[in-house]
């Protein structure tokens, strides 16, 4: 039991922890009942040297800290509980063939160990570190375990059943609930104010009820303050965050009217940055009281009204500037790859949020369009640096498509464009490999391959340029004889004739030692985890299908026994047979 004095009673120096404890033992003349108590039950061990197979022993030393060390005084102790009086004097007694002393005993209180004539451990807590403790021991809830044998299916798991199983409810908290008293309490109360843009209110509605709520849709607490500044001139002090202070939300009839009595304060609803213009009219309500309408919002001081809230926000010196971000791209391109600098671009467009983004990307577009100008250039003529900014443009998009995110996101970014040549941008990476460097890499590598691998060189090389039907080739051997050196021997002369070669692998180490390779479930959009009922999601109007129709060749590194119907795939039905793909890899 934690129990809690009133100030007024609370002990507050160590003559005062002497009325309620004592670590002591009593007079046997003076106090024969007591005596019989303490030594019967508040006297500790013996342990130590003289019981070492004592259950508190742990090391070759008592966990409790017995024997104590006498004391002549009680001292207030700053680590947790007081160090108490324990005094040197004549009263000795006996417990199994051991001699103790005050030394042994275990702090008690005189009343009520007389009373109930029990073991009643009683300490004060002196310290603020021992108060943290026993609130939180208190408060950290029950012990809880349950075990049990069943199968490991989906189906066989009841978690409501479990949880109602493991729940635990004390006798205390039991009669806490049966006489209904609060569990939890709030104060001051908070009132949430909306934050949305023009035309975007949430609107709550019962299913069937859409168009009729969307009719006499509510008018919010943002909507409403815009009214109460246009009509009370009190009002347009205040900023919006600051409103419940002054004014009641009366959500009958959706009106602000002053307070008369009570304290309230104002919570906005969360915006997180990366939702753009919401996060800055957010911004915008903390600085700008009195507004009338969101057009308001956006107008300066001298009368200037901007075409958005952060261009409002940047001008108001509301968002500080981009020199931050731009140093950290500028040291990171003196030793970074143009990949590097567009994955850290893109980190921090979504986390970072820069002021004005197009700025950092017409100071870096150079570094960030290096290795795409360079493959470009070598696999296609007549290319002009726009097709060039624009691919660049496509891999962004690319990585913040991961995230959730778009170009479209980040006012002021220039867009992608979807195709280049009638090409979609996935075929376009997968072409862009230079003919003349994969030709030098195949003519080298042909001459160093053996036998075997030679043999299987020629058959695939055959199989490609047959028109008329699909092949499906597995290659099989010990680690170490050079199947993945024949596979990008493969690879680099079907790229070297303009083809599409799609090199894959089950696992992400062995798809690092293919050149441009994938882990297939990357690659063909196979879901994790896979299901009977699992299907790769890819649609036929998108840009993987178009990839996957164009190829010549895949080749799967470490792949399951795969079906047939893989070349088919490629070729035919990528949409039915990736569902076969996803139950064998799964086998």
């Amino acid at each position: 039991m934690l129990i809690i004095l009133h100030p007024s009673s609370k002990p507050k120096s160590p003559s005062d922890y002497d009325k309620f404890v004592s670590a002591e033992i009593p007079d046997p003349d003076s106090l024969p009942v007591l005596h019989q108590v303490v030594t019967s039950h508040m006297i500790h061990g013996p342990c130590g040297q003289i019981n070492k197979s004592s259950p508190c022993m742990n090391n070759g030393q008592c966990t409790k800290k017995f024997p104590k060390e006498f004391f002549q005084c009680t001292v207030a102790n700053l680590d947790g509980y007081p160090v108490y009086r324990r005094c040197d004097q004549n009263i000795q007694i006996e417990k199994r063939g051991a001699i103790l002393d005050n030394r042994w005993v275990v702090p008690y209180n005189p009343y009520l160990s007389a009373k109930y004539q029990a073991h009643i451990n009683v300490e004060i807590c002196s310290s603020v570190t021992a108060v943290k403790y026993l609130y939180k021991y208190v408060y950290k809830g029950h012990d809880r375990i349950i075990a049990g044998l069943q199968q490991q299916t989906q189906q066989s798991i009841n978690e409501i059943q479990r949880f109602i199983d493991a729940r635990y409810v004390s006798a205390t908290e039991a009669c806490w609930r049966i006489f209904h008293y609060d569990l939890h309490d709030r104060s001051p109360a908070i009132q949430r104010l909306a934050v949305h843009l023009p035309g975007k209110e949430k609107v709550f509605y019962r299913e069937g009820r859409a168009a009729e709520a969307i009719q006499h849709s509510k008018v919010t607490t943002l909507t409403a303050w815009f009214k109460a500044n246009s009509e009370i001139s009190d009002a347009r002090l205040i900023p919006y965050h600051n409103f419940p202070e002054h004014f009641t939300w009366n959500a009958t009839t959706c009106e602000w009217k002053p307070r008369k009595k009570g304290l309230a304060i104002g919570r906005l609803y969360q915006a997180n940055p990366v939702e753009g213009e919401r996060f800055y009219l957010r911004l915008l309500l903390h600085h700008v009281p009195g507004s009338i309408s969101f057009e308001d919002i956006r107008t300066l001081p001298d009368g200037t009204i901007c075409s958005t809230f952060k261009e409002a926000a940047l001008k108001r010196g509301l968002l500080q500037d981009d020199e931050e971000w731009i140093e950290c791209l500028r040291e990171a391109s003196v030793y970074a790859s143009p990949n590097q600098i567009r994955q850290l671009f893109v980190t921090i467009l979504l986390f970072c949020e820069p002021a004005e983004p197009l700025n950092i990307w017409n100071k870096f577009t150079r570094e960030m369009s290096e290795d795409i100008q360079f493959t470009m250039r070598n696999s296609r003529s007549n290319l002009t640096t726009d097709d060039i900014i624009n691919c660049t443009l496509r891999h962004i998009e690319d990585l913040l498509n991961k995230h959730g995110k778009s170009l479209k996101d980040f006012p002021g970014m220039p867009e992608a464009k979807q195709q280049l040549k009638g090409t979609s941008c996935l075929i376009e990476d997968e072409t862009c490999y230079s003919v003349e460097e994969q030709s030098l890499k195949a003519d080298k590598n042909e001459k160093m391959l053996n036998q075997d691998q030679l043999n299987v060189y020629n058959a695939v090389l055959q199989a490609i340029e047959s028109p008329d039907a699909s092949s499906l080739f597995f290659l099989d051997g010990p680690g170490g004889t050079g199947k993945t050196f024949l596979y990008n021997t493969i690879l680099a002369r079907v790229r070297s004739k303009q083809r599409i070669a799609l090199a894959v692998a089950s696992s992400g180490i062995a798809a690092e030692l293919l050149d441009g390779g994938r882990t297939a479930h990357f690659r063909f959009k196979i879901p994790i985890p896979i299901l009977q009922n699992s299907t790769c999601n890819i649609s036929r109007q998108s840009n993987l299908a178009k990839l996957i129709s164009h190829t010549s060749i895949v080749i799967w590194d470490e792949a399951p026994m795969i079906h047939k119907y893989v070349m088919e795939c490629v070729h035919k039905h990528f949409v039915t047979s990736c569902i076969q793909i996803c139950h064998l890899v799964e086998k």
